[in-house]
């Protein structure tokens, strides 16, 4: 019976059939209905997963309706009560509905979705119709951060503030550079939950902290002079602290770092010789020391008071100094920020959300949807763990709207807590655990736990349960203690405590799966501890075992925590590589990695760059030196007057043939090492030059801002093995996985300073009357009155570690192993801290798998091995994939492009327009700046595009944008340059059986075509009006469009023909 319930949450473990869960209810669905597709709206939160789940669903409705096998034919049947034959009759519908309304089959990310919703209320929110999206949030940082700097010329009040915030810095001994500091916490603009505006002005700020810091300033100068009140006493008494109880080590030594103005934490020993003063002398103590005793012992006390009573008050002034000067310029900042957008037309996607979130609410969804164009009433929402506290606050009214309204709509969610690693985007995996039930309702609101593990072997799947478990265990139990000893000391509030103890264990709470395998193979997990200092990670040994018992290169999946591990594991694999097959003249095996190694990495990529800088400024000294250096040349040797003759040619030359005569010059296709490289580069040059001005001075400015990051990649194929960050793998799963480098910190990593929004404590004062505030994270914020905040950010910091353990672990299908470092050849005192993964590993590790295996080398440990299950004896690929034979390149042939004139006076002549006159040149002119436009923003960046080409002068400038004047007032120009449309194709040809046709723009919105052909003459030619329908006749061939429009557009003579009426 199916549950009256209309929102389902599946809280789905790796492995659980996550993806196939959703497609089973999207299909389900649709057979229900067919032309439910309409009313659906399934959101993921990447591009790759859209275009997965959106490939699937039709693939199954496809194998449905043509009567082919499917593995959801049976769960639809169960699901639906509906019979075989029924259930393929409807998906047949569905198929047809869908390829002829594809536009309405919506499957977007998140933003994607947003941005729908914001274009459609252009007017209410005052935004530019054709606004630009913004993702390179860096750049715009920095403009913005150099504007503000620019405007101390004209604006007192900043330029006062920043003589100020310099002053402080060098006052203080430390670096100043305005800018990085802006940057700094500049870039917390576009963070969910950022305050822009502080609570107090300027000046209203500088007074509080001022306040503060007299306040502490008069503290530490007490204890400074108590100090060396104490230091002076003992020198008139003739005294040494050596003479009182524990000789050289004894506390009263303390006295003299106060003195010097050292804020140093009471010992246990200074505490309790501020109360007894048997702890200052022994029996054998001389009279002096006794009465010396009784004269230090109450100074001590107050010292210990002092500390004690106002270390919180000083660690608060501290973090509040070393940010508030950036922080009160976050409005002008932001101001400046706003103003390039404006300017620019410019939205940042980051902040899309936070727009929305001004005007969406339940009372006006059905505006909404009104506005949008489409009515959904069937939500399905994939990785939900990640979802922001904003993103859902902005989608929550639609859901209640269409729950509360339609007694058929429905929501269906899926995600798993444990793969939360997205905190850092805003991603809060507690409206999954809690806040979704809550404001959908429990009554209303069914819980699903899948138990079954389809991915992994039965060893496998048995390990990280019990793996994880014994993790969450020990960690939970760690991070208790943790928040137990700061209620104990005040730190945090009993709430506080609350909401923290257990939390870990509660977030694991459905870590129970058992392995759907039948396999008579079970896998095997290994953890493999070795010494850095005495040995390199063995994991490429592991692949070339796995590769020796019948694995292919692409069975292997490569994951490390972040770009630096995976830049070292490529640079290994390559030497491997280089070692092993190439210098045999073998194929081996390709890498595929998305950010672990840069093209810049390579010796012969620096020595092009030099060069091409050497073309531009051949006095460069740096650069001369990289040349020199490659060549082995003495590094300070001087350029013959070939070589300047050779830099001078290069300057007159395109990029791409710079690039082709350096290879030819310097035989650099001759390396087989470097011939990657080579590639990567002409590939990236070649991209290049068909998108920017293509100079060796742009691309050189394009180098440093991007060009240099980017990296080495290969198509995956059966010889290929991948690198992927554990971030990027979700969703990913592999026959093998290797973690080279399993080990991360489980704590903030405060040498990052990562920025806490916190508030300081209620009794505070004037700390607290500042309101939130962005606090650097580190030990000082512990003893603060942010401490709450602190402690927050250390248990979700834990979490995040360990979700990052488990995303890791379940990507393996048949086998996984771990390479954990770790010192194995020093003794030292164990720590019950657990600050990285380290200890947590090893423990579970030596607990749930038999005797370690030790590996030693002239004495010393080189690594521990901890096996659990067997490795698979001999493995046979379920399915041999075709792939295409490798080849070894012995050099990278190069070649001058040729010269190929093109007259584009053709097309205009046919238009009455006499070739080479200037009604000619203005017509092509027009028809440059048309080709690509989109809207009419790309118009005028066409515009300037030619100016920076140098193909259009002054007048020529003029006249487009009188073209643009006369074209655009027309209503319907300024529909076609809109953005209502769905798709919009710039001169695609159309295809038919019979003949192909090649319009000039072709929009679609819905079952609405409009298809134009653009004239750039003098005259009005009736026959074009036949062109035109033959373009309408071959759309009309397609099925797809119920009302397809024709124009033909005289833009010159600003008239509009419609076909359809002539």
């Amino acid at each position: 019976m199916q549950t009256t319930k209309r929102a389902k949450i599946i809280s789905a473990s790796a492995g659980s059939g996550k993806t196939y869960s959703l497609v089973l209810k999207y299909i389900c669905d649709i057979i229900e209905r067919p032309d439910r597709y309409r009313n659906i709206l399934a959101v993921t939160f990447t591009n790759k997963a859209t275009e997965e789940m959106k490939s699937r669903i039709v693939k199954e409705i496809h194998l449905l309706a043509a009567n082919q096998p499917s593995e959801y034919l049976e769960n639809i049947i169960k699901q639906t009560h509906y019979g075989e034959q029924h259930i393929r009759a409807m998906a047949l519908k569905a198929r047809t509905k869908i390829l002829h309304d594809y536009s309405r089959f919506t499957v977007l990310t998140i933003d994607r979705f947003f941005q729908r919703i914001l274009r459609a209320f252009i007017n209410e929110l005052s935004l530019d119709l054709n606004y630009n999206i913004e993702l390179d949030t860096n750049m715009l940082l920095e403009r913005s951060a150099d504007s503000l700097i620019e405007s101390i010329a004209d604006n007192d009040d900043i330029k006062n503030w920043l003589l100020e915030f310099a002053e402080e810095r060098l006052t203080d001994g430390n670096r100043w550079d305005m800018r990085r500091d802006l940057r700094a916490l500049g870039s917390e603009l576009f963070k969910e939950g950022a305050h822009t505006k502080p609570n107090m002005s300027k000046s209203e700020l500088r007074d509080a902290i001022k306040k503060l810091v007299d306040h502490d300033s008069a503290i530490l100068q007490r204890i400074k002079t108590i100090g060396k009140e104490a230091i002076e006493y003992l020198k008139d008494q003739g005294i040494s602290p050596c003479d009182f109880k524990g000789g050289k080590n004894c506390f009263v030594n303390n006295f003299a770092k106060y003195a010097a103005g050292e804020l140093k934490p009471p010992t246990d020993k200074m505490l309790k010789a501020a109360e007894n003063i048997e702890e200052w002398y022994t029996k054998s103590s001389s009279g002096n020391v006794v009465v010396a005793a009784g004269v230090l012992m109450p100074k001590l006390n107050e010292i210990c008071t002092l500390y004690n009573n106002n270390i919180s008050s000083i660690n608060t002034t501290k973090l509040l100094r070393e940010n508030y000067r950036s922080f009160a310029l976050l409005t002008d900042l932001y101001s400046k920020l706003k103003d390039i957008c404006s300017e620019e037309n410019i939205m940042v996607l980051d902040k899309t959300k936070e727009i929305l979130s001004t005007f969406v609410d339940q009372s006006n969804a059905p505006f909404i949807y009104e506005k949008v164009g489409t009515r959904f009433d069937h939500y399905m929402i994939d990785e939900f763990q990640d979802t922001s506290l904003r993103e859902w606050r902005n989608l929550r009214p639609l859901l209640l709207e269409a729950l509360s309204s339609n007694p058929e709509a429905s929501v269906f969610i899926v995600g798993d807590i444990k793969q939360s690693i997205y905190r850092w985007r805003g991603g809060d995996w507690r409206l999954l655990n809690s806040g979704v039930i809550e404001d959908l309702g429990a009554e209303n609101t069914d819980i699903d736990r899948p138990k079954i593990n389809y991915r992994s072997l039965e060893n496998v799947v048995d390990f990280n349960r019990k793996f994880i478990d014994n993790i969450v265990t020990k960690d939970n139990n760690y991070l208790n203690d943790v928040i137990s000893r700061a209620l104990v000391n005040n730190k945090i509030s009993q709430s506080t405590h609350n909401t923290l103890h257990d939390i870990m264990k509660r977030a694991y709470v459905d870590n129970n799966q058992t392995a759907n395998s039948k396999s008579l193979d079970k896998g095997i997990a290994e953890v493999c501890l070795f010494d850095p200092k005495h040995t390199d990670s063995p994991f490429i040994e592991a692949i070339e075992d796995a590769i020796a018992r019948g694995y292919r290169y692409r069975d292997i999946l490569i994951l490390v925590r972040g770009s630096s591990d995976g830049r070292k594991v490529a640079e290994a694999l390559y030497a491997y590589k280089n070692r092993r097959f190439t210098a045999n003249n073998e194929t081996g095996f390709n890498i595929l990695t998305s950010d672990s190694l840069t093209i810049d990495s390579s010796d012969v990529v620096q020595f092009i760059i030099a060069v091409f800088r050497l073309a531009t400024n051949p006095a460069n000294d740096i650069e001369r030196g990289v040349y020199n250096g490659y060549l082995k040349h003495p590094f300070h040797r001087e350029f013959s007057e070939e070589d300047l003759t050779f830099f001078k040619r290069l300057s007159h030359l395109s990029l791409i043939e710079s690039f082709e005569v350096i290879v030819e010059r310097y035989a650099l296709h001759t390396v087989k090492s470097d011939i990657v490289y080579l590639q990567a580069m002409h590939e990236q040059i070649l991209s290049f030059a068909s998108s920017h001005i293509a100079d060796i001075q742009h691309y050189l400015s394009w180098w440093e801002e991007r060009g240099c990051n980017e990296t080495l990649s290969v198509e995956m194929t059966d010889d290929t093995i991948e690198i992927t960050t554990i971030h990027k793998a979700k969703g990913l799963e592999r026959a093998v996985v290797l973690i080279p480098y399993c080990k991360w910190s489980m704590s903030p990593n405060a040498s990052l300073r990562p920025i806490i929004w916190a508030k300081a404590a209620k009794g505070s004062g004037t700390a607290a009357d500042i309101g939130e505030f962005p606090v650097v994270y580190g030990n000082a914020m512990e003893g603060s009155a942010f401490s709450e905040e602190y402690y927050n950010e250390l248990v979700m910091s834990h979490i995040d570690g360990l979700n990052m353990l488990y995303v890791a672990v379940t990507r393996a299908a048949n086998e996984l192993y771990m390479f954990v470092p770790k010192n194995l050849n020093t003794s030292s005192k164990g720590s019950d801290n657990i600050s990285d993964t380290t200890p947590l590993i090893t423990d579970a590790a030596s607990t749930l798998c038999e005797a370690a295996k030790q590996y030693t080398n002239d004495g010393h440990v080189e690594c521990v091995r901890y096996s659990y299950g067997s490795k698979i004896a001999h493995f046979t690929p379920k399915k041999k994939r075709a792939s295409a034979d490798s080849i070894i390149l012995d050099d990278y042939p190069t070649a001058t492009p040729e010269l190929v004139i093109r007259h584009p006076s053709s097309r205009f002549s046919e238009e009455g327009l006499i070739p080479g006159s200037e009604a000619c040149r203005n017509g092509i002119l027009l028809h440059r700046m048309f080709e690509g436009a989109i809207t009419e923003a790309d118009l005028h960046s066409a515009i300037k595009r030619m100016e920076s080409q140098s193909l259009i002068g002054e007048q020529e400038i003029e006249q487009l944008k009188r073209g643009i004047t006369t074209a655009m007032p027309d209503k319907r120009a300024k529909e076609w340059f809109s953005d209502i449309w769905d798709d919009v194709h710039t001169e695609t040809g159309i295809i038919s059986h019979q003949t192909s046709r090649r319009p000039d723009r072709v929009m679609i919105a819905g079952d609405r075509a409009v298809v134009i052909d653009y004239k750039f003459g003098n005259k009005i030619d009736k026959s074009y009006n036949k062109q035109v329908k033959e373009y309408i006749k071959l759309l009309e061939e397609m099925k797809r469009y119920t009302r397809i429009e024709g124009y033909v557009w005289y833009i010159h003579l600003g008239h509009i023909e419609n076909v359809n009426e002539a």
